[in-house]
């Protein structure tokens, strides 16, 4: 666990990554049934060691669980994780 262990952020979800999750999970009910659980345990550790840093700013990140990909941004200001992209990956983790 990271520094962050000790902090408790908020989530938020993008509408758009709602309307995601809600299609894959009409198509993949099991791999999407996974997500939010996941997503939730980013409020404890939103940099888990499954997750991986997008770009170079360290603001965004993915988390795969099975067959489905979620993008966040971590705001340390805040202490918020915000999930912005919910998608289907070519290969499951």
């Amino acid at each position: 666990m990271t520094d962050d262990a000790a902090v408790l952020y908020e989530l938020s979800w993008e509408p758009e990554a709602i309307e995601q999750l809600a299609s894959l999970a009409k198509s993949y009910p099991e791999a999407a049934a996974g997500v939010v659980p996941a997503v939730h345990r980013l409020a404890a550790e939103p940099r888990p060691v499954d997750s991986t840093p997008l770009g170079g700013s360290g603001t965004y990140r993915r988390l795969q669980t099975g067959y489905i990909r979620v993008i966040y941004a971590i705001s340390e200001t805040t202490h918020t994780v915000r999930v912005v992209l919910v998608g289907r990956a070519d290969q499951p983790r």
